[in-house]
């Protein structure tokens, strides 16, 4: 697996800042812990292997939703608690990401002609149940008290307000895209550090 975005990393702090004006400036949603933990989503997705960490029963990487929750439902409760939580998680920030940030990508499932099972599925109630569950698992499994209430009202407020999530990052996206036209210096610098 690819070494996470060190802190100090341009890339990091760049996520970080437009994720804080598109939710504070554009949604008026002073969440500071939603968006700590988007901006870090953003940073560490920028590698595959941290978009796609879980690996199936045959060893292949999880690249569809209908196999992240097939593979879901085939661990079952035969898993350890904070496993399930990873998985639920990954199945979470998947479908958060895919809607909010590759909105075209999802209608375009449920427009091809030979029909991909993934455009059976509603990315938002998926999404929403899978952070709902992460919040139960961080309840049942976290021991230090401070940590599991603070982690369980993060999944919580991502599970019901999961839209607002989508609309904030399409708000990043279009942030990231005027910069990128912008052919600001500055950003290039940010990119290559």
């Amino acid at each position: 697996m690819a070494q996470p975005v060190p802190q100090a990393h341009g890339l990091r702090r760049l996520f970080q800042t437009v994720t804080e004006r598109s939710f504070l400036e554009r949604l008026g949603w002073p969440d500071w812990a939603v968006m700590a933990y988007l901006s870090d989503l953003l940073t560490d997705c920028v590698h595959a292997d941290h978009l796609y960490p879980t690996h199936g029963a045959t060893g292949r990487r999880l690249v569809d939703l209908v196999e992240m929750l097939q593979e879901a439902d085939r661990r079952g409760g035969s898993e350890s608690p904070e496993r399930e939580r990873d998985l639920q998680r990954q199945i979470g920030d998947y479908t958060l990401l895919m809607t909010g940030l590759f909105p075209e990508g999802v209608r375009r499932l449920r427009t091809v002609l030979i029909v991909r099972a993934d455009a059976l599925l509603d990315y938002v109630k998926v999404g929403k149940r899978a952070y709902r569950i992460v919040a139960e698992r961080v309840q049942e499994s976290e021991r230090d008290h401070a940590a599991r209430r603070s982690a369980v009202q993060l999944f919580r407020r991502l599970s019901a307000e999961f839209e607002l999530c989508v609309l904030g990052l399409g708000y990043v996206k279009e942030e990231l895209a005027h910069l990128q036209a912008s052919r600001d210096p500055r950003l290039r610098r940010l990119w290559s550090h």
